[in-house]
């Protein structure tokens, strides 16, 4: 039998064979989607979430997340130091962010320009302070937003002397410097005359600018962190929105802690929803105005130092996640959740130096897995139950989102529908024993350890099925839902 002959003979079976190998791959591959179990039978009252992936709005800062702290931390030599190492991994596991640090403690420190010595006063900043804070920044590796006394020392040399150590020590890693804290109150709080304008506010604020920048050039600023008044954030926008990367102000749900009317529900309530809609529509006017981004770069709960069993509970927790969200869909660059010590709502506590992870913290963990790539539409019909839902997409198509269950003791079946098919869903949920714990939150997917460490596990994934994706979320708990297309 000749070569020929012997070719002709084979390439049927060839073909038989190579198309029985594909048939064993696409087989396979099939088999492996089909081996994805079912999601889970519908079970709770039945909600519906309409997304909309063909609309995305605003991509979602990779430094989105951001901590605050006091300046009067700063002196204290068990704080920001590469030594506390769980704190330092804690800040670690929450991935890139902005670290801020100034508030009320900003006009209470006196920078010395000299190194610490035991005789030196506990409310002075110096080069000590500044050098061992520059070491945990520089290992962290968050950019910095610092802070330069204003109210209680109007001094624009000293602050540019000040800015000049801190702009080498930290090598890069300063995101701007801020002029003072909410100045809007400062006639309120013995810093300045009763009539102090924001006209006057910025006559200061511009002398601090030029004094800077005559020492350090092309230092970057920001501002100019107000309290509450959007009036003068209006006015500072329109005379130094050249002249800053961002505007910066401040939000606090309620407050103050000592007021016995506050409770967890005042957290929950739909009304905290719509003031914090209010709030970011309106700071985004602002900024678009002004075409310049804007931070919250210090918020949190209750101000005042927020309230026990109330801001440190899981149920603000997930008011965290809310105010996250709300303020992503309005263009915010970013949030910096205020604290230290172990305040009812700091995200990590300190208790005589030693760290550990709070309920805030595990929102921002739960945030930083869910908030990727560009904000969707996301329309929730939830009738009277207390339901919230968040949506956003990364560029490969995948769908992130975030489904929030703030009532107490009624499970939720939300249907979630995309307008497209899924191969499969992966699932995540952030849940504590009761919206009152103020522990044992649970991450699914996550351990953090006491040392700050963290151990990750596989995700559990589910076919997406025919017939939609409806998906569980028990009473009071967050359901992070990743759709794959």
């Amino acid at each position: 039998m000749d070569d020929m002959y012997m070719l002709n003979f084979l390439r049927p079976q060839m073909i038989l064979i190579v198309f029985g190998i594909l048939l064993l791959f696409c087989c396979k591959k099939t088999n492996s989607q089909q081996n994805l179990q079912p999601l889970p039978p519908a079970h709770g009252i039945p909600i519906n979430v309409t997304i909309e992936p063909e609309h995305p709005s605003f991509t979602i800062a990779s430094d989105y997340l951001g901590l605050s702290f006091e300046m009067t931390a700063i002196t204290d030599s068990n704080y920001f130091n590469t030594d506390q190492t769980t704190f330092v991994r804690l800040i670690k596991n929450l991935g890139t962010g902005i670290f801020r640090i100034g508030a009320n403690g900003v006009d209470k420190t006196f920078w010395t320009g000299k190194s610490r010595q035991t005789s030196t006063p506990e409310d002075s900043v110096t080069t000590t302070d500044i050098d061992r804070f520059s070491r945990f920044i520089q290992t962290i590796q968050w950019k910095t937003i610092f802070g330069l006394n204003l109210g209680g020392n109007f001094n624009p040399s000293t602050a540019a002397d000040e800015a000049g150590y801190v702009s080498k020590d930290l090598s890069g890693l300063i995101q701007s410097f801020e002029v003072g804290n909410e100045a809007d109150l400062y006639p309120g709080n013995g810093y300045r005359n009763a009539g102090y304008s924001e006209t006057d506010f910025d006559s200061e604020w511009q002398q601090y600018y030029n004094a800077v920048e005559s020492i350090t050039p092309n230092s970057v600023f920001s501002g100019p962190a107000f309290a509450y008044n959007q009036t003068w954030l209006y006015e500072f926008s329109k005379q130094e929105s050249n002249h800053i990367n961002q505007l910066t102000i401040h939000y606090y749900q309620v407050g103050p802690g000592t007021d016995p009317s506050i409770n967890l529900n005042t957290l929950l309530a739909p009304a905290a929803d719509s003031a914090m809609d209010k709030f970011g529509n309106e700071l985004y006017a602002i900024a678009l105005g002004a075409q310049t981004p804007y931070r919250v770069a210090e918020c949190n709960s209750i101000y005042g130092g927020g309230k026990t069993n109330v801001s440190n509970t899981f149920g603000a927790s997930l008011w965290s996640i809310d105010f996250m969200w709300k303020l992503a869909y309005s263009g915010c660059s970013g949030v910096n959740f205020h604290g230290g010590g172990n305040g009812p709502y700091s995200p990590i506590g300190d208790s005589a130096g030693i760290f550990f992870a709070k309920p805030e913290y595990y929102s921002m963990l739960f945030f930083k897995n869910g908030a990727q790539g560009m904000v969707l539409p996301c329309n929730v019909n939830a009738g009277a139950e207390n339901v919230t839902a968040y949506a956003s997409k990364t560029a490969d198509g995948t769908i992130y989102v975030s489904v929030l269950n703030k009532e107490p003791q009624t499970d939720v079946a939300v249907t979630l529908q995309t307008g497209s098919s899924a191969r499969s869903v992966t699932l995540s949920s952030l849940t504590a024993s009761n919206l009152n714990a103020t522990s044992g939150l649970i991450l699914q997917g996550y351990i953090l350890n006491p040392d700050g460490s963290m151990i990750t596990s596989s995700l559990q994934s589910y076919a997406a099925g025919d017939s939609g994706i409806i998906i569980n979320v028990p009473a009071a708990s967050a359901m992070l839902v990743i759709i794959h297309p």
